[in-house]
């Protein structure tokens, strides 16, 4: 029986080793770094699966900012603010694809409407979005480029699994500039 015993404690050690992210731990207890942190487990090869939801961020104490992303698409938000265990709270930035000749507006209804979800995952709810028009000159022509804030943002990356950094991708906007 003692032998057993012993065993299955090998193998429970065993299994947080060579599966960091089953052990307990949470994104706040992370060290200060660059992180990708995904809601699947990471394949054994080296193609990131299409369709999941990711968070690749840069850690520095209690703050964190990155981008929350769905592979394999062009569907991303910049979220930046504090961790509390596994959950971000702070704002959200989105980009709004295309140009226009006329800053948009957004309704007050908009501005103070109850959290609403991106995407239909769950993880990240939003609130309180207003609209900052970036204003640029094409051929003289005068063009803004919209992006959507949200001043309250909800981030829970419970389950989400570290992943490797050869997993990260490269070109990400800058969102230090946009909020």
């Amino acid at each position: 029986m003692k032998t057993i015993r012993n065993a299955t404690i090998l193998g429970l050690i065993f299994s947080a080793i060579a599966f960091p992210a089953i052990a307990q731990r949470t994104v706040e207890s992370l060290p200060n770094g660059e992180y990708l942190l995904c809601e699947n487990s990471p394949p054994t090869n080296n193609l990131l699966p299409r369709g999941q939801s990711c968070y690749q961020f840069t850690k520095i104490g209690d703050q964190i900012r990155g981008v929350f992303y769905r592979t394999a698409t062009e569907e991303l938000i910049c979220v930046t603010g504090l961790v509390r265990n596994n959950t971000v709270f702070g704002e959200a930035a989105t980009l709004v694809l295309g140009r226009y000749s006329q800053p948009m507006q957004i309704s007050e209804t908009e501005r103070r409407n109850s959290f609403l979800y991106w995407q239909d995952n769950g993880y990240l709810q939003l609130r309180g979005q207003t609209i900052l028009n970036v204003a640029s000159t094409d051929r003289g022509q005068l063009n803004y480029t919209p992006w959507m804030l949200y001043h309250n943002a909800r981030l829970d990356l419970s389950g989400f699994y570290v992943y490797p950094s050869r997993f990260m991708l490269n070109s990400l906007p800058n969102c230090q500039s946009i909020q």
